[in-house]
């Protein structure tokens, strides 16, 4: 995955292109509606394994 993740920013992707649409953190999904509730900050560290 780091190495796919590397790609991507060399080829000019960066942190802003990992963010979920707004509408993962209103929608409830059945059956149990969960919302997506990570923060930007979380996705960013996750990368840091």
């Amino acid at each position: 995955m780091k190495i796919e993740h590397q790609f991507n920013i060399d080829a000019g992707f960066n942190n802003k292109h990992d963010r979920l649409p707004e509408f993962f953190k209103s929608d409830p999904v059945p059956p149990h509606n969960a919302v997506w509730d990570f923060t930007d900050d979380e996705i960013d560290e996750f990368w840091n394994f």
